[in-house]
């Protein structure tokens, strides 16, 4: 999935001439945020229950001291 997203952003910077902005956004994925806090994770089945309830994740990062 995550090729899949780099090679959607990679298309979109080159539809807008900018092909060398694509090499500074970074696709992450949930491996990335394994340490920390996920406060909501969508669930597909919502998207039918809940048409407006957001598709994001939402996660708590908290800058180490």
């Amino acid at each position: 999935m995550a090729l899949a997203a780099k090679k959607r952003s990679k298309n979109y910077y080159a539809s807008k001439n900018a092909s060398a902005l694509s090499k500074f956004y970074f696709h992450y994925t949930y491996k990335h945020f394994a340490e920390y806090k996920v406060l909501y994770m969508p669930k597909k089945i919502m998207k039918i229950f809940k048409p407006n309830s957001s598709p994001f994740p939402w996660i708590r990062a908290i800058k180490s001291k």
